[in-house]
Parts: C-alpha cells; sequence; structure tokens
C-alpha cells in the first residue's frame, strides 16, 4: 500500500506520479525524482489556479510559479516547506547535469517532502 493513498480518489494523476516515485525511489532513484518533480509542478498548478495567483497557470514554468509572492505565502506558514518544494524542483533540475549524484536516500527525501506538500493539496 502507498503512502499516498489519500490521494487516490480524489485526486488520481497526483496519485500516479507520487506512487510511481514511492516504488522507483530505491532501486531507480533519478527516475524517483523525476516523477515527484513531475507532480510536484502539477500541484504547483493547480494550487496557483484554485487560489487564483495568477491568470492561466498551465503557460507559466514550475519556477515561475513558485516565485509569486502569493505562492510563497501559502507556503510561508511552513517555512520549511517553501524550502522542501523547492529542493525537489532543484533537484530534479540538476539530474541533467549529474545523475550518479542521486541515491535511494536522496530520493527519499525527496519523496518525504514531496509528501507533505501532498498534504496540502489534499486539503482542497
Amino acid at each position: 500500500m502507498s503512502n499516498f493513498e489519500f490521494l487516490k480518489e480524489d485526486w488520481p494523476k497526483l496519485y500516479k506520479y507520487s506512487r510511481d516515485a514511492e516504488e522507483l525511489s530505491n532501486d531507480y532513484p533519478e527516475s524517483s525524482i523525476k516523477s515527484s518533480n513531475v507532480c510536484l509542478e502539477q500541484g504547483t498548478k493547480f494550487l496557483c489556479e484554485a487560489e487564483n495567483f495568477i491568470e492561466d497557470p498551465q503557460n507559466k514554468t514550475q519556477f515561475e510559479l513558485m516565485k509569486l509572492d502569493k505562492f510563497i505565502s501559502l507556503m510561508g506558514m511552513n517555512r520549511n516547506m517553501l524550502n522542501e518544494v523547492h529542493l525537489i524542483r532543484q533537484t530534479a533540475n540538476s539530474i541533467k547535469h549529474n545523475a550518479k549524484f542521486y541515491t535511494a536516500a536522496r530520493s527519499l527525501i525527496i519523496l518525504k517532502n514531496l509528501f507533505r506538500f501532498l498534504s496540502v493539496i489534499a486539503t482542497y
């Protein structure tokens, strides 16, 4: 059973990406981190749309959305969460340069950060 079961019914797409990331974390940490980042990106776009942070968030990059004052404020309710979501994004982006650096332990950190972020989304 996945730790992300709470998403399955209302958030099937986020559930798929998060479950994939979870299943891949030990044997394929690079793929796990990439899947976590895709899930983060989808969740970020949802939050920005649901909260009316910006018109048409689907046409903005993940970084553009994450640097919006309203997104920072929402994540800033828990200062660590803002750092955690940026760590997911930065780690996934840096894989392009050095995939060998990423281990199952790093993947687990990313999964924990993703879990906390998705726990916010699940309240919508």
